[in-house]
């Protein structure tokens, strides 16, 4: 059987269905991890863009690609509480195009449960294009602005979040060491996006059990994350000792930021939103 269907897919346009979730996706508690959750995300565009989804193969040459810079993400705390290795859930896709420039372009990806309709999960996600010898950003190429003025021109609402962007560093920050290995990375030689939300995750828990935090105090795999603002910097490369820093929000105790940097090179910035309960233990704790 396939591992997805492509319910449709347009120029600016994509849906695609996923049936289950990997074992490889939950965490020690039993739930579905964050990293997971963004490699799913990750997954859906992947599988539309090489169908043909925003053009990507006159986008995608040997010295040529899309690298992420932001992402804005809304998850439902039901995708971490509700699902886990013994639950079925047949995960929907709906990918559209936002906005263009000269050089990047958004679109919003929305993840559902196909059965009931239930939102799940938001990602916005900017691309921007850039040369793989000098790594630095490039004009779109004409043919995708063509194509855009065509049949591209289409409003999609997109709900914003309540929470900021991450300022500079904090106060009370705890850091934590971190050495990116072969397997964090992907086809463009760098750690892979969905590595830095298992970087931020492993050193929220070594905070909040070193007492850091005010209200968390156990593993922040238990805590659902409801909103992320993140913005990718700078890119980093395997066995390049990194620095992950975080601190919690003065008046909001949900709200976490954090900061990885290599030396003193910024290269992800994130604030997180956390659920404030924890979600009830699954029964399929990895072994």
């Amino acid at each position: 059987m396939a591992q997805y269907v492509i319910n449709k897919l347009e120029s600016f346009h994509g849906d695609l269905s996923f049936n289950g979730v990997p074992y490889e996706a939950f965490e020690r508690t039993g739930h579905w991890s964050l990293w997971g959750v963004m490699k799913m995300f990750e997954a859906a565009r992947l599988i539309g863009l090489y169908n043909g989804l925003f053009h990507f193969r006159s986008m995608e040459e040997k010295h040529k690609g899309l690298v992420i810079v932001t992402q804005t993400i809304r998850l439902s705390p039901d995708l971490h509480r509700d699902y886990s290795l013994f639950t079925t859930l047949k995960q929907r896709y709906v990918m559209d195009i936002v906005e263009i420039g000269r050089r990047s372009f958004s679109f919003v990806s929305r993840l559902t449960n196909e059965e009931t309709g239930k939102f799940l999960g938001e990602v916005l996600l900017k691309y921007v294009l850039i040369d793989r010898r000098t790594r630095k950003s490039i004009p779109l190429p004409d043919s995708f602005f063509e194509k855009y003025s065509e049949d591209g021109k289409k409003k999609v609402k997109v709900v914003n979040l309540s929470i900021p962007a991450c300022p500079d560093m904090g106060k009370n920050v705890f850091r934590l060491k971190v050495l990116p290995l072969h397997s964090d990375t992907d086809r463009n030689n760098h750690v892979n996006q969905s590595v830095y939300f298992r970087f931020c995750i492993d050193c929220a828990t070594d905070a909040a059990l070193a007492g850091n935090y005010r209200h968390f105090t156990s593993d922040m795999c238990w805590y659902p994350v409801v909103e992320m603002n993140v913005y990718h910097a700078n890119e980093s490369l395997v066995n390049k000792e990194l620095i992950v820093n975080t601190w919690q929000d003065d008046d909001d105790f949900r709200l976490i930021f954090f900061i990885i940097k290599r030396k003193k090179t910024v290269l992800f910035k994130a604030s997180m939103l956390f659920y404030p309960e924890m979600s009830k233990k699954r029964r399929n704790s990895r072994m």
